[in-house]
């Protein structure tokens, strides 16, 4: 392994080593560690209370089951407010209507073929635009064309729901 005009390890030879050691070092360093030792902590904190805080109790009756697509929560809703998935899905195609003159002129040629894609979106309570997806037709689907939209599109809002509340909304572009 050594040459032998020189005297001296290949580099090979020396990274081989130099990750064995490393690799070791790490080995029992870490073996040496007893998992009931914390790690420093970073930061120091005072604490302004220092008695435990009880642990919150959900009884089984107050358990809300997982929202599917098109279902709203129903975390403190307001009386006022449409948490109905269609008033929202309504209130958005609304939205998105008074986007797609600077979409058609971004992301489609004069003359383009209709484009089917199904935008999904996810409102918070005060109507404001949490997440959006853009899913393309793979039969009408252009390339490139729902990454376009979903770069050009600008955030929308609706009037507040009351409750996060999930919608899809198909929509045909030019």
């Amino acid at each position: 392994m050594a040459d032998e005009k020189s005297g001296r390890i290949s580099t090979q030879t020396a990274i081989l080593i130099a990750g064995a050691l490393v690799a070791g070092g790490l080995f029992f360093g870490l073996r040496a560690m007893r998992p009931s030792e914390p790690a420093a902590p970073q930061t120091t904190a005072v604490a302004t209370n220092p008695a435990p805080l009880p642990a919150p109790t959900v009884l089984p009756s107050q358990a809300s089951p997982p929202l599917q697509p098109g279902q709203a929560s129903s975390a403190t809703p307001d009386p006022t407010a449409s948490t109905k998935p269609d008033v929202v899905a309504s209130d958005a195609r609304k939205e998105l209507e008074k986007q797609r003159a600077a979409l058609v002129k971004a992301c489609f040629e004069p003359g383009a073929k209709k484009v089917k894609i199904t935008l999904n979106f996810t409102f918070g309570a005060d109507g404001k635009q949490i997440t959006r997806g853009v899913t393309e037709d793979r039969e009408t689907g252009r390339d490139g064309a729902g990454r376009c939209v979903s770069d050009k599109l600008d955030p929308i809002a609706v009037p507040p729901p009351g409750a996060n509340t999930y919608v899809e909304i198909p929509w045909e572009l030019p």
